[in-house]
């Protein structure tokens, strides 16, 4: 791995083939935590594409940077309700 991914979390870099482990996870339980207008944002980095093709039917709104960087993505609480069963069942 390049130097930079030294500083991340373990956690977060060894989370299942596609890397996403924890991210199914905090989808799933996200509705419960956040307030009416809350927003969920998740660093995925190079798994979009994962993500992407995990979920096809949920409308993430992917952030866009001055200065680079991808794989970032937004959620409100509405979506995460919405959507709850969905990520729950993917788990």
């Amino acid at each position: 791995m390049p130097d930079e991914y030294q500083h991340e979390p373990e956690l977060g870099l060894a989370c299942g083939d596609d890397g996403l482990n924890l991210v199914r996870r905090m989808l799933a339980e996200a509705a419960d935590h956040l307030t009416e207008k809350g927003l969920l944002i998740v660093e995925v980095g190079n798994s979009q594409v994962h993500v992407e093709a995990l979920y096809p039917q949920v409308d993430f709104a992917w952030l866009e940077f001055e200065r680079g960087g991808h794989g970032v993505f937004m959620l409100t609480a509405e979506q995460c309700r919405d959507h709850q069963a969905l990520f729950a069942s993917r788990v």
